[in-house]
């Protein structure tokens, strides 16, 4: 797992504002896994959503995320 996701798993607000000050194209960093043998595929906006991390969605809104955005499926 990235950075930016796993800093948006433990919603930690202050992780993601230091790793997207760094580089921020990292707002739009796709993370690839297998779900029950088929590939799944998040942008850090989704993944604050589906894991529930308000304080960071609101962060990656404010910074700029796509709320239409769509990820790239995995292969």
């Amino acid at each position: 797992m990235s950075a930016v996701h796993e800093a948006i798993r433990v919603n930690d607000v202050v992780a993601l504002r230091g790793l997207l000050d760094e580089d921020p194209e990292l707002i739009e960093e796709e993370r690839h896994w297998n779900y029950e043998g088929g590939w799944q595929c998040d942008l850090p906006l989704q993944a604050a959503c589906r894991v529930g991390a308000k304080e960071a969605a609101r962060f990656l809104l404010d910074r700029g995320a796509e709320v239409n955005g769509v990820a790239s499926v995995g292969e």
